[in-house]
């Protein structure tokens, strides 16, 4: 009885034995690995705390910085917090009032400044104009720098 073997079978047969001799070495590398006593002996909980402690070790420790706004900043967050929400144009209205040399560009930029520090956001748009309204963030830091002036 002779076996008639095709090169299509024989490469599948191959392929089922490198498999196979992968998994027996896969099993002997787990086998190898020893578990520590002190690994062993350690509840879930235990093992839980220590994964934790770890972790807060290995993540940097992020300092807080305090912003430090210009007066210009300062002036439009101050708008908005006063007004609830501005658009641009009545920001740059107020701000060209204030500061005559000003260009629209200055007023946009410092909103987008205040919007990425999270002292404003972005409410909706008028037309083509972007409106803005004060955050939490932004009340608490206006009441304080009108606190610090006053002292």
């Amino acid at each position: 009885m002779i076996i008639n073997l095709k090169i299509h079978d024989i490469i599948f047969i191959i392929i089922i034995l490198a498999f196979l001799i992968w998994l027996i070495l896969i099993n002997r590398k787990l086998k190898k690995l020893p578990l520590t006593d002190e690994r062993k002996s350690k509840t879930m909980p235990e093992i839980r705390e220590e994964s934790e402690k770890t972790k807060e070790e290995i993540k940097p420790k992020k300092e807080k910085k305090k912003l430090v706004l210009t007066k210009q900043q300062l002036f439009i967050l101050a708008l908005i917090a006063e007004a609830n929400e501005l658009c641009v144009s009545s920001l740059f209205k107020s701000y060209r009032r204030r500061y005559p040399d000003a260009y629209l560009v200055d007023v946009k930029s410092i909103a987008i400044w205040l919007e990425k520090n999270g002292l404003i956001w972005h409410s909706g748009t008028f037309g083509s104009d972007f409106c803005y309204t004060e955050t939490e963030k932004g009340v608490k830091y206006v009441s304080e720098a009108f606190k610090k002036n006053k002292k």
